[in-house]
């Protein structure tokens, strides 16, 4: 299996249809990936939705979670990646949407290579691709080898992955693709106009928290863990293929 895709959605059956669809009817092989939904236990009616995805859609699963809200978004991402059996793992969003087709025909050429993927996302353009740090890629929705994963035991110890991974494939000099065949937008309230919702409202309510805490020492020692951690594992390739 190429990819695994991990996806916390809460309260928002119209965007986690639109996702779920985009997915299925942009790729080439449906037995190329799987997706692992994770749904809050007090949300019955996207639980029963996603049963009823499932139905027709055996390469979905369902995770029910007690809920974390967005600043617990690395609590659901990290228990999802546990039951992961994709080469790469795909961390999106319920409000994402895919536009270019084909997408697992393309991950296939990264296959046995430890790399970061980055695919194109239009609305978050003029501030991911645009950065003023020479080398660094700051990574929307990246697809990430789960080697890494089998290295750090995680994806991150804070709900803001894309940061935590961007910094991480920064300091360790991760190697990285920009890969603009690869096409996900995200339809956020603040980026878009779309969905402004309670999850959204909720979300926003987070983002100060989730931020404080990114930057936090205990955080940031936690990072150097795994910048360490790939680091090495990156000069021990290179030493046995040199």
């Amino acid at each position: 299996m190429i990819v695994s895709f991990t996806l916390p959605t809460r309260n928002r059956i119209p965007q986690l249809s639109n996702v779920l669809n985009s997915i299925y009817n942009t790729c080439y092989d449906v037995n190329n990936f799987e997706v692992l939904l994770a749904i809050d236990n007090d949300d019955l009616e996207s639980i029963n939705f996603a049963k009823e995805f499932i139905s027709t859609h055996p390469n979905t699963k369902l995770f029910i979670f007690q809920r974390q809200r967005y600043k617990g978004m690395h609590v659901y991402q990290n228990t999802l990646i546990k039951h992961a059996s994709g080469e790469f793992i795909w961390t999106i969003n319920d409000d994402t949407e895919f536009q270019s087709s084909d997408w697992d025909l393309i991950l296939q050429e990264y296959s046995n290579q430890f790399k970061i993927i980055n695919p194109l996302t239009p609305s978050l353009y003029h501030y991911v691709r645009n950065t003023e740090t020479p080398g660094y890629c700051w990574v929307t929705f990246p697809i990430i080898p789960k080697k890494w994963i089998d290295i750090t035991g995680r994806l991150s110890t804070n709900a803001a992955s894309d940061s935590w991974v961007s910094e991480v494939v920064y300091h360790a000099q991760v190697p990285y693709i920009n890969e603009d065949r690869i096409i996900i937008e995200h339809y956020r309230f603040d980026e878009t106009g779309c969905n402004e919702d309670e999850t959204y409202h909720q979300r926003s309510e987070d983002v100060h928290i989730v931020r404080l805490d990114f930057n936090s020492q205990d955080q940031i020692d936690e990072r150097i863990k795994d910048i360490e951690l790939i680091k090495n594992y990156l000069e021990k390739e290179n030493t046995l293929n040199n």
